[in-house]
């Protein structure tokens, strides 16, 4: 009888015992697995948020090796939009300017000055300034005026006819007029 007590309280005690462990380890996998959970859910967040900086990223890569070949052209582009507003030290291109739209209209340039120069508005990257020239020359007719006047008016350089004064005698036309032109700083 003692042992049969003994032997019962032996399966009592082993039956707490492995309850209580099983209950401990539930208890101890159940916190792991929140935590784990929790982490397992922040990193595949950020995961998706990589992937989408990633994407991002590759895209904007794409963009840069198509402009990457088209950079030849953009450069030529930028030179002929630099060359529409040139600096303020090359005023001596457009005099040279000047004498090249009237030699090629049939046309003389007897003289050109420059009559004033004034600031003018400031953007992000440059102040922009007005010249004025007062040009003296004569036409071989009207046909070589017309021509003269077309090509100032499609010149590379933005020109302001701002006065024309015309006279003629028999063989051809005396010009006087006056432009303005804008120049950067």
């Amino acid at each position: 009888m003692v042992e049969e007590k003994k032997e019962e309280l032996n399966l009592k005690f082993v039956t707490i015992v492995t309850s209580v462990s099983v209950i401990i380890f539930l208890i101890v996998t159940f916190t792991l697995g929140r935590f784990l959970w929790n982490d397992l859910t922040k990193t595949s967040a950020e995961l998706k948020a990589r992937r989408e900086i990633l994407k991002a990223d590759q895209n904007r890569l794409a963009n840069l090796k198509k402009l990457k070949a088209k950079e030849e052209e953009l450069k030529e582009k930028n030179k002929v939009v630099l060359a529409a507003l040139p600096t303020d030290s090359d005023v001596a291109g457009l005099f040279v300017q000047y004498e090249r739209i009237a030699s090629e209209s049939g046309a003389s340039l007897k003289s050109s000055t420059e009559s004033k120069t004034t600031t003018g508005s400031t953007t992000s990257s440059a102040i922009i300034t007005t010249a004025d020239y007062a040009l003296d020359g004569q036409a071989t007719g009207y046909g070589a005026l017309k021509v003269m006047l077309d090509k100032t008016e499609k010149a590379l350089r933005i020109i302001s006819v701002e006065s024309l004064d015309l006279s003629s005698d028999s063989s051809t036309v005396g010009v006087k007029m006056t432009t303005k032109t804008f120049l950067r700083k």
